[in-house]
């Protein structure tokens, strides 16, 4: 009905119905998150590792790791992860040459395709 009155084209219309679905899986994680924030440090530790460590051990970014290490450094990095959304536009592919880290903008964005 909004984007009907607002006369949207058919192009921002699925863009923008794309991205509340988008918004559902969202509010999930952070309620998931809320959930984590209450566990124990032990637990919590456990709890991410379960569920972040295996799709992050397939982000070239983190192969330079020592394996002996990989799994320790990954949990706590997966401990520091928070879930937002954001619009679809086109990215380049990440690479090690093109990572930046600057503290204008203290992140690291990873997307996960569901």
């Amino acid at each position: 009905m909004y984007m009907n009155e607002n006369n949207f084209s058919l192009e921002l219309k699925m863009r923008l119905r794309h991205y509340f679905t988008q918004c559902n899986a969202l509010m999930r994680e952070r309620a998931h998150h809320h959930l984590v924030e209450q566990m124990s440090p032990q637990l919590r530790a456990q709890a991410m590792h379960f569920i972040n460590v295996g799709w992050m051990r397939k982000i070239p970014l983190f192969d330079s790791v020592p394996e002996r290490d990989k799994d320790d450094f990954l949990t706590t990095v997966s401990m520091s992860l928070r879930a937002e959304a954001y619009a679809k536009v086109s990215l380049r592919p990440l690479t090690r040459d093109s990572l930046v880290m600057s503290p204008s903008c203290p992140r690291l964005l990873l997307h996960r395709d569901d």
